[in-house]
Order: structure tokens, then sequence, then C-alpha cells
């Protein structure tokens, strides 16, 4: 279900104010099968669509069957929307088999990315993936422009995140523990880009994987930033519980 600004600000209200969430956990991979999601092939420099993804074993992972080229994917659905002070999670890290990526994703609703070719300029999205359980990579398009890469190196993550911190802002970065790091910030084109969520991955090879993602879900931007925008001033008494 689709949360507005006043629902986030209700349950920052009653989940204090050190609470970063969960607003709501989107899924679990409890219950196998993918149908709430749409898949979106952005780049294929191959001749046929390679990207297979599971959720079999109770996590998000994914395969490359006879991949003949690099192959980058969404997963992504439109039944949640960020919205501002929210960040979307997934718990990690990857495990990762070959030359992959496997991460969170926000995005415009695309249209006919399914053929081969590179069709990333044609929706508007943006990444934090792992590429091994101590890198993390991000990229993605704005405003029909790709922005560009950003890594992370020597990382635990036990998370990854994309937060949607003012209408247009947003930060990408992923947790270590308790400790959020962010990794980058982007000002968004077009608040369309908050109408999907999901996921994103590069397959480079036949047989190569990534998996063991778990409990996507949505939680609130945590304190100061939260409580600075909301203007919530009766929160301004509640204090961090241990």
């Amino acid at each position: 279900m689709k949360r507005s600004l006043l629902t986030t600000a209700f349950a920052l209200t009653f989940a204090g104010a050190a609470s970063a969430g969960p607003v709501g956990l989107i899924d679990d991979f409890e219950l196998p099968g993918l149908t709430d999601y749409t898949q979106y092939k952005v780049l294929d420099q191959g001749a046929a669509t390679n990207t297979v993804f599971d959720d079999a074993a109770g996590v998000l992972g994914v395969t490359g069957v006879g991949a003949d080229g690099a192959e980058q994917t969404l997963l992504l659905r439109g039944d949640y929307t960020l919205e501002v002070f929210e960040e979307l999670i997934v718990d990690g890290p990857a495990a990762i088999g070959g030359a992959n990526d496997l991460g969170l994703a926000i995005g415009q609703t695309p249209t006919g990315l399914v053929g081969a070719g590179d069709n990333r300029s044609l929706a508007d999205f943006l990444f934090v993936s792992f590429r091994s359980p101590t890198q993390l990579n991000s990229r993605g398009f704005n405003g029909n422009s790709e922005v560009g890469q950003v890594q992370s190196f020597g990382v635990t993550a036990d998370a990854v995140f994309i937060a949607r911190t003012d209408t247009n802002e947003v930060e990408l970065g992923w947790y270590d523990g308790a400790t959020r790091n962010v990794m980058r910030t982007e000002t968004v084109a077009t608040t369309d880009i908050f109408n999907n969520v999901g996921f994103y991955t590069d397959v480079r090879g036949d047989g190569n994987t990534a998996g063991d993602l778990d409990n996507l879900r949505i939680g609130l931007v945590p304190e100061p930033a939260s409580l600075a925008l909301l203007g919530l001033g009766g929160l301004a008494m509640l204090r961090r519980r241990g």
C-alpha cells in the first residue's frame, strides 16, 4: 500500500525520534513468487534475455542463463512509492559469484525497455548494488543523462539504502550495523523516479550468480534529518532509546 507524508510523520511520532523504521515490510521472500515485480532490460549486449531472478530459497537471487554479454536489468514494483523522509532498505551482503552486481533500485515506470542494445537513457533510475561482499557500486540515469559511477571499497555492509531526503533529493549508501554511511547524494530531475522500488542487477556471464538479499522494506530517514525537515517541534523532546 502506498503511504503519504502524513502517514510517515504519524509513524515517526509514535515510533520515537530514533526510529529508522521499518515503516513497512515490502517483501521477505518467504512466499515464493515474484509476480508483484516487472523485469526490464536497460542494457543488453547479447541477443537474448539471460537474467533470471529467483526467491525459492527465501531470499532474492539472480542467475545468468546462457548470458552472452553484459545484461543490466531492473526488477521493479509500482505498488509502493518512496515518499519524502523515507528510505528503501534491503539486507545483505550479497553473495556474488562471477562478474555481477545485485542491489537496490528506484525508477520511473519504464516503457519498452525490453529489446537488445542500450536503453538506459529511456527512463530515470538510480541504484546501489553489491559488486562483492565488500564492494559497492552505484550509477543510474537522471534527466536522460548518465549519473556517473561511484564505488566504495573495503566496506562492511549489512544493508544498502536509497533515501529520499527532500522532494528531489536522494542519498544512497549502506548500513554497517547501526552506522549509516552515505555513499552519494543526487538531485533528481523528476519525482517520477520515486514511483517504483525494487532491484538492479548486472549479469555478465553464463552461470554467474548473485543472491541472498532479504527483507525489502521502507523505513524513516533517521534523525536529525527527518526531525529538521518535518519541523515537528514536539518531537524535539523525544530521546533516543537504548
